[in-house]
Formats: structure tokens, sequence, C-alpha cells
């Protein structure tokens, strides 16, 4: 090799080696809901066609807790629809819990899900 080869294979050489590639992690954006208890917490998190839900049980009893969540549905021919689920667990007194409500669009996509609720009793 000549020269000038050498030093413009070091230079591919030296660019791939110094940099690593860029990581790629989601963002979870999690929002306070009201439970209606006020010693019961709730964070939830939503994707496509999936609600979490993060409870944190502060009572001194059991707390029933129900999420739930509506889908905005893009069909095929344009149309759009809903598609709505929900989800139940009971949390243990002091226990934190996390549990997931998931909504199946029947006709087309998931355009957007969010959280309607989340109940305690």
């Amino acid at each position: 090799m000549t020269s000038r080869a050498l030093g413009v294979a070091a230079v591919f050489l030296g660019c791939g080696a110094s940099t690593p590639p860029p990581t790629l992690t989601p963002t979870i954006n999690w929002f306070t809901m009201d439970t209606g208890e006020s010693c019961v917490h709730a964070e939830v998190a939503c994707g496509a066609g999936n609600c979490a839900a993060r409870i944190d049980n502060r009572c001194r009893a059991p707390k029933t807790c129900e999420l739930t969540i509506q889908c905005v549905c893009q069909a095929f021919t344009g149309e759009s629809g809903e598609a709505r689920s929900h989800a139940r667990e009971t949390v243990p007194a002091g226990a934190k819990f996390s549990f997931r409500a998931h909504a199946i669009c029947s006709d087309g996509e998931v355009f957007a899900t969010h959280a309607e609720s989340v109940g305690c009793h």
C-alpha cells in the first residue's frame, strides 16, 4: 500500500473505533392520576394499545383499583373509531403494585392511546 492509502485507511479505522454507536432508549412519560382515594397514588404511562399503572397503596386496607383506557383506531379505509379496555387488581395495604390494560383495534391500527381513569375503592 502507498502511504496515502495507509493514511486514508487509518482515518476510516480511527473514525469507527473512537465513536460508539448511539443507544436508543425510549422515554417513558409517567403521569399522576387521581384514584378517588387520598391514600392511593397512581402513575400511568401509555404506548400503542397499552397503558401501565403503578399503584402505591398507602392505606391501612387493601384497595381494588381499575384502570380504564381508550384507543383511537385508524382503519385502512380512512375511517376512525375507538376501542376501550380495562384491568382490575387488588393491591394489599402498604404495597406497591403494577398492572396494565391492553386494547385491540379490530379494524386498522392504533392511532393514539390514553388512560381515561384509575379508580380505587
